[in-house]
C-alpha cells in the first residue's frame, strides 16, 4: 500500500488529513462506533475497495489510516491493532444497517477473517470476521476511554441478538 494506492480510493472525496487519519466529512460523535479490521497493507487495499465506496456513496462519516506505515503502527499496538477503518453511525438504526450491509459486502467479496481476529474492547459482528462495534460513551453521555469493555455495564446492547459474540 503506497500513498498513490490510498489516493486511488480517496482522491475524489473530500477527506481531511490530520497526521494519522484520513477523515471523511460528517459528524464523528456517536453512541455506537464501528471498526472494520485490516492489519496489512494488502489487506487494507482489499477491504478499502469494499468499505470506502459504501461509505462515500452513502455519505457516512468515517476515517481510515493515511499510509501503510500508519497501518503497520496500528498492528504493533495491541489496543489499536486492526482498526483500519472507523465508521460513525448517527443512530442505532443506521448503525445496524451499516453493520449488516458491510458484513454482507465483505462476506460476498470473500474478505473473511478467522474467528480469532479481534479488536480490543469491541464486540464482533457478523460472518465476515471483520466488523466490530462498541459504545463510545458512558451512561451519562460523556466520551469514554476504551477500557476493554465494549459497552458500559448496565447498558443494553441492541445488536446482541445478531452479534457473533466477543
Amino acid at each position: 500500500m503506497t500513498t498513490s494506492s490510498i489516493d486511488a480510493f480517496v482522491s475524489d472525496y473530500p477527506y481531511h488529513r490530520d497526521g494519522f487519519w484520513l477523515t471523511a466529512p460528517g459528524p464523528t460523535e456517536c453512541d455506537w462506533k464501528l471498526h472494520v479490521f485490516a492489519d496489512t497493507p494488502e489487506d487494507w487495499l482489499q477491504v478499502a475497495a469494499v468499505v470506502l465506496p459504501y461509505c462515500q456513496t452513502n455519505r457516512i462519516a468515517h476515517k481510515t489510516v493515511d499510509s501503510a506505515e500508519k497501518l503497520l503502527q496500528l498492528a504493533q499496538n495491541g489496543m489499536q491493532r486492526g482498526k483500519a477503518f472507523t465508521i460513525y453511525s448517527g443512530d442505532i438504526f443506521q448503525c445496524l444497517q451499516n453493520l449488516q450491509t458491510l458484513d454482507q459486502l465483505l462476506y460476498d467479496a470473500r474478505l473473511i477473517k478467522p474467528p480469532v481476529t479481534a479488536i480490543y474492547g469491541d464486540r464482533a459482528f457478523g460472518r465476515s470476521g471483520r466488523l466490530f462495534y462498541r459504545y463510545d460513551k458512558d451512561l451519562t453521555g460523556n466520551y469514554r476511554l476504551n477500557d476493554g469493555s465494549y459497552k458500559p455495564q448496565g447498558l443494553t446492547d441492541p445488536f446482541a441478538h445478531l452479534s457473533t459474540g466477543g
